[in-house]
């Protein structure tokens, strides 16, 4: 068990069948978990769901595009779905001044 810190992980996704967490300090792969085992705590923490396999950090949500979102230095795609309610959680994340 690798203990990461939440605020050192910017997204987690699935690749291949394995959970990864894109961290400040690199990427971790998890066999053990699925992304729906993880999801509710990370979305009580700061993070949304933007597609089936992929949550991201708010606080590393740094533009929004069409289709995209750039975390960190990823460019990241949106399901065109979730786009209208990721941005109101963003913009109540951010009007909560956690940045």
């Amino acid at each position: 068990v690798i203990p990461l810190a939440l605020s050192d992980i910017k997204y987690v996704d699935i690749y291949n069948y394995r959970l990864i967490y894109h961290t400040t300090n690199g990427d971790v792969e998890v066999t053990t978990k699925s992304l729906q085992d993880v999801e509710p705590y990370l979305l009580e923490n700061g993070f949304y769901k933007c597609s089936r396999s992929l949550i991201v950090n708010l606080r590393y949500v740094k533009k929004v595009t069409d289709s995209e979102i750039t975390v960190g230095e990823d460019v990241l795609l949106i399901a065109r779905r979730r786009k209208k309610d990721f941005l109101k959680v963003l913009t109540e994340y951010y009007g909560e001044e956690n940045f």
